[in-house]
């Protein structure tokens, strides 16, 4: 379908889904960034659920498009979403679906390697803020290249306890 006086055809946004035996999370890609996005609580188990972005009364509003927000993965009842539009390092947070709010968020560099859910939690570089020359072997020339050294932690944010478990000592990394 063509939009009027534009000559350019109209698509509907993107509309994704992710589902377990318990919650299906409907996200919607937004005109700018992140997105529209809603979880539901699934009837049954074995049923499969419609991967339709249509809001009904008893769906938790997670997210609006605007807000830079976007589903990584889900897990049980934890939503691990990425929040930002630009370089790492970006937010991270956990929503749990149960009690229909967010119960941890931070913040994590993803340049090396992506955050990954499993059974056990999720794992991911965990940014501690940025790095100094004491603790960065190459700060002078991150620096000079226009870059931010970054210091960041390898670990896993347990489920359900939230626990963050450092795996290994921190280091640094270039950031912008």
């Amino acid at each position: 379908m063509a939009q009027a006086g534009t000559g350019v055809a109209a698509t509907a946004p993107a509309v994704a889904c992710i589902e377990n035996d318990d919650f299906v999370v409907i996200s919607r890609e937004g005109p700018d960034v992140g997105s529209d996005i809603i979880a539901r609580k699934k009837p049954d188990p074995h049923t499969k659920a419609s991967c339709v972005f249509q809001v009904r009364p008893s769906d938790y509003k997670i997210a609006k498009a605007g807000e830079a927000k976007y589903v990584k993965a889900l897990q049980g009842n934890m939503l691990v979403l990425d929040q930002g539009t630009g370089p790492s390092p970006r937010g991270l947070s956990v929503v749990d679906l149960l009690k229909r709010k967010e119960v941890w968020s931070g913040e994590y560099y993803n340049e090396e390697e992506d955050a990954k859910t499993g059974p056990q939690g999720v794992t991911f570089w965990r940014y501690l803020g940025p790095g100094k020359e004491a603790q960065c072997e190459d700060y002078k020339k991150i620096v000079a290249q226009s870059f931010t050294p970054l210091m960041v932690i390898k670990g896993t944010l347990s489920f359900p306890g939230l626990q963050f478990k450092p795996q290994g000592a921190a280091k640094c990394v270039v950031g912008q």
